[in-house]
């Protein structure tokens, strides 16, 4: 299962449309740039393999807990950021 965060414009909407046109196990959520940082703390890697945030970035701090909360998961999961400026690939 992927989680799919995306900016509530116009922009990450169309992303969330993509996601769940072509990927069939997605959770698309949609919220400003000040909320993604509680949602990456507050969700849990142990339901999701995969987390995909597009059109906006996590700050460090959300960063670091995306690493610490994978390292405790039983099975490996892959981060992704996609944002007009600032691309990561979170090992």
């Amino acid at each position: 299962m992927i989680l799919h965060i995306s900016h509530n414009d116009l922009d990450g909407v169309t992303c969330g449309a993509l996601t769940k046109k072509f990927i069939k196990d997605v959770d698309n959520m949609f919220c400003n740039y000040n909320e993604i940082d509680a949602i990456l703390e507050e969700v849990s890697l142990r339901k999701y393999d995969q987390i995909l945030i597009t059109d906006m970035s996590p700050s460090q701090r959300a960063e670091s807990h995306l690493r610490r909360d994978r390292g405790s998961c039983d099975r490996p999961s892959r981060n992704i950021c996609l944002d007009e400026g600032r691309n990561h690939d979170y090992p």
